[in-house]
């Protein structure tokens, strides 16, 4: 029964880990994007809609 209880925690402790890695990993990968974006100054404080806009603009000039 101990054995099985410190398997449990181990696959805790790795599983915890590895996911606050993947979502350091997901920041860094973001942060990224957002600093080679062509996004305005005040992305922060656009709405929604204007913001799809901005991505859908930045999507045609690259694709031309």
């Amino acid at each position: 029964m101990q054995i099985h209880k410190i398997c449990i925690y181990a696959t805790i402790i790795v599983t915890h880990s590895n996911l606050i890695s993947n979502f350091k990993n997901a920041a860094s990968m973001s942060e990224a994007i957002m600093a080679n974006s062509k996004l305005p100054m005040n992305y922060g404080t656009t709405n929604k809609a204007e913001y799809h806009r901005i991505i859908k603009l930045k999507r045609r000039n690259i694709e031309k």
